[in-house]
């Protein structure tokens, strides 16, 4: 059974008139969660499933409705000055480009907090948020990745703090890798992929051409 989450009158649940229903199924995934029901699952508190759910355009506040990539492409969502949020469950088929073949990260102002890009100049580097040189810098994640659910696929682009979560390490390790054991770094974008994840995205209209692209 496949449902999908709508945002009407609040939230609400919908499936396909070729959806089945089975009381207590013999399977796997029954007897397991018939396991935690029974130890568990019966004293807790129920909470309804609208509760606490924000609009699309909620910007990140209270949870999120969720949408396919369809509904996300839809002409309606991610029109507005500022982008749209909501929650999609996909799967990450791989890495804008060849990762082997470009860097995923910048150059970053090394200060805590700061992820402006810097400039070099005469062996040092320049930031211009916060106006100084330094000796160094800090790598900092920006790449695109190409994402899929049952609807379609396309592109989206990961920052710093989520590509971290995401790799399960920094930018600086990723770079160090590549220069010293390129199938360790390999194996990092590797197990990254081909896996599905539930993700918060922002999507926004941009002109290209003329044309409006999402």
């Amino acid at each position: 059974t496949r449902v999908q989450v709508r945002d009407y009158q609040g939230v609400s649940l919908s499936s396909s008139r070729s959806s089945q229903i089975q009381v207590n199924p013999e399977t796997p995934e029954g007897q397991k969660m018939r396991s935690w029901y029974v130890s568990e699952g019966h004293d807790m508190e129920t909470v309804p499933i609208g509760q606490g759910m924000a609009s699309t355009g909620s910007g990140g506040r209270g949870e999120l409705v969720r949408k396919t990539l369809a509904e996300c492409a839809d002409d309606d969502f991610g029109s507005t000055s500022k982008p749209e949020y909501c929650r999609l469950r996909g799967t990450i088929l791989g890495f804008g480009g060849r990762a082997t073949d470009r860097e995923l990260w910048y150059n970053a102002c090394p200060e805590e907090g700061v992820n402006a890009k810097v400039i070099e100049e005469n062996g040092k580097y320049w930031c211009e948020k916060t106006g100084k040189h330094y000796d160094t810098f800090k790598r900092c994640f920006l790449f695109s990745f190409n994402v899929a659910d049952y609807t379609q696929n396309t592109y989206c682009n990961l920052f710093n703090d989520q590509a971290v979560q995401l790799l399960g390490c920094t930018a600086d390790k990723m770079a160090e890798l590549k220069e010293t054991d390129s199938a360790a770094y390999e194996r990092v974008l590797k197990d990254a992929s081909f896996k599905q994840f539930v993700m918060n995205i922002g999507v926004k209209t941009d002109e290209y051409n003329e044309v409006g692209v999402h």
